[in-house]
């Protein structure tokens, strides 16, 4: 319609093609009409899914957060730009498995950090667990954000969304915040095909798991009291991870914290 072209022009006037624009920052711009572009999108996409997701308002988190997935000005509809994205051939699991099947790696399960220091002594050690649990909470929890999952199997060869993953970010759609069908990310060819339901949850420790750091700078203050504890505590471990690190990491990022953590502080130099 004309409206759109205009306000298209608008933004590119505004914006440079490409450009990501935080929705807060859209919310604030001196002229009306990108205002007003900025109040709908975060009416329609950030509102309802934040206090989903999060269980309070934008305004109650840091703004890193609605950062996160900032109104793009441009036509690519890919919810990430990197040129090569994907997944591991054989998946994750199969991923993991081959890494822990290398030798001179022994894999213990269920077992606490109290008793893996009994075990044997270390040169190095790299903890990815929660630092609050590690230092048994000596300043209370640290906020997380949890996850429950409904799994539902549609007998049927067809794909039933048109996407791997949709998001539902009005409240209307219901208490889950998306629905990821598998088939799309695998290419399977089976007379079945499953969907999974995200529900977001508070964390309660010991019942359920921790996935997403809530980002307010309380909780970085909390973290990084205990972050100086764990230095003075145990000074030859390094943390690192979404959960030691009480950051939240695509898997890629993960990836590259973990090289960058090797390069710098393990491996031989020279």
């Amino acid at each position: 319609s004309g409206e759109a072209q205009r306000l298209e022009r608008k933004l590119l006037e505004a914006f440079e093609r490409g450009a990501h624009v935080p929705v807060l920052r859209l919310r604030e711009h001196e002229d009306a009409d990108l205002r007003r572009v900025g109040q709908v999108a975060y009416d329609a996409l950030f509102d309802g899914y934040t206090r989903k997701q999060w269980g309070v308002g934008p305004a109650d988190l840091d703004p890193s957060v609605t950062g996160r997935v900032p109104i793009r000005v441009g036509r690519d509809d890919r919810y990430f730009q990197d040129p090569y994205q994907g997944v591991p051939v054989d998946g994750y699991t199969a991923m993991v498995r081959r890494i822990l099947d290398q030798p001179g790696i022994d894999v213990s399960t269920g077992t606490t950090f109290e008793q893996a220091e009994a075990m044997a002594s270390f040169d190095r050690v790299l903890y990815t667990g929660p630092l609050d649990a590690l230092m048994g909470y000596a300043w209370g929890a640290l906020p997380y954000r949890s996850l429950r999952f409904e799994h539902h199997t549609h007998e049927q060869t067809e794909l039933v969304q048109p996407v791997a993953q949709v998001n539902y970010p009005d409240a209307q759609d219901g208490d889950f915040t998306r629905i990821v069908e598998h088939r799309h990310f695998t290419g399977q060819q089976i007379d079945a095909t499953t969907t999974t339901r995200e529900f977001a949850l508070s964390h309660v420790p010991g019942q359920t798991e921790p996935y997403y750091p809530v980002p307010h700078p309380d909780n970085r203050a909390l973290y990084h009291r205990y972050e100086s504890e764990l230095a003075r505590v145990h000074p030859s471990l390094l943390a690192a991870g979404r959960l030691a690190d009480y950051k939240y990491y695509n898997m890629d990022q993960a990836v590259g914290r973990a090289l960058s953590l090797f390069e710098r502080s393990i491996a031989p130099a020279g």
